[in-house]
């Protein structure tokens, strides 16, 4: 299943992004890894994870994928498997994308926690040291704590040419962790917060988009023109708050996955041959 999912605009060029890679994998694998040996394109095995990576160039540009694989230490039999894709952009920048994949097809896994929808530290430091474009979905909160704001807000919402999701959250007295969800949603969402009680004149505004949510609850529009239902109401307590996040994504995803091309799709490039459809 998809579990994560992200498309970043970042002003960095490629060898700064792969350096911040090696940084990460370096971490992650606890072996020192530099930018040349990511940029390579081969196979690395250890005790805990495979990685893979692929390069291929287009139109002049490169295009390197990572692929990074492995188990759950905490939860026995649920494997990973970590997707990134640099490309770099003719207008200048790279456009990077995400992916993580949680499959559950061995026995022990099946009664373990659900796959949490959280931002992988990869993600953490491309938005740290990346130099992400200042309108990326998510990166900014949304204020509401005025009139205009709210104003601002509803606009946004119902923007015919709006290309991300947008989730209206009014947490009242529940424990969602709405700094969490808005960070792993960074790329994918924006997510707003709104309170219970606010002035007449914004929850008049808000109201007539559609966006506001009675207390425990969150609105969540899917991308205008995606052919979906454009909106849904979702409980956010406690126990609902991965179905929530599961919204969020299954809304948001399909823009990035559309997007994005895989370590194969990668390869196919680098021999010389059509991609394949992963659809």
């Amino acid at each position: 299943m998809l579990a994560f999912a992200t498309l970043l605009h970042l002003s960095a060029g490629h060898t700064d992004l792969l350096a911040i890679v090696a940084d990460w994998l370096s971490a992650r694998t606890r072996q020192p890894w530099s930018g040349a040996e990511v940029q390579a394109a081969t196979v690395w095995n250890y005790p805990l994870c495979e990685v893979r990576t692929a390069l291929a160039e287009q139109t002049g540009r490169p295009t390197w994928a990572l692929q990074v694989n492995s188990g759950d230490p905490r939860v026995p039999g649920r494997d990973w498997r970590l997707e990134l894709t640099l490309r770099a952009l003719e207008t200048g920048g790279t456009r990077a994308t995400v992916l993580v994949h949680a499959s559950d097809l061995r026995g022990g896994s099946r009664g373990g926690p659900p796959v949490p929808y959280t931002q992988p530290a990869l993600v953490r430091a491309l938005l740290a040291d990346g130099g992400p474009d200042p309108q990326t979905p998510g990166l900014a909160p949304w204020p509401l704590d005025c009139d205009a704001d709210a104003v601002v807000a509803a606009a946004r919402i119902t923007d015919p040419q709006r290309a991300q999701t947008v989730a209206v959250v009014c947490r009242g007295e529940t424990e969602l962790d709405v700094d969490r969800l808005r960070a792993a949603a960074i790329g994918l969402a924006d997510v707003v917060a709104v309170r219970p009680v606010m002035t007449h004149a914004i929850a008049a505004t808000l109201t007539a988009a559609q966006a506001w949510p009675r207390p425990g609850h969150a609105v969540v529009f899917s991308p205008r023109g995606a052919g979906a239902a454009d909106r849904e109401q979702r409980l956010v307590f406690a126990a609902e708050a991965h179905a929530l996040g599961s919204a969020v994504l299954r809304l948001g995803a399909p823009g990035v996955l559309a997007a994005h091309q895989s370590l194969e799709q990668i390869q196919a490039l680098s021999a010389g041959q059509p991609p394949t459809d992963r659809t």
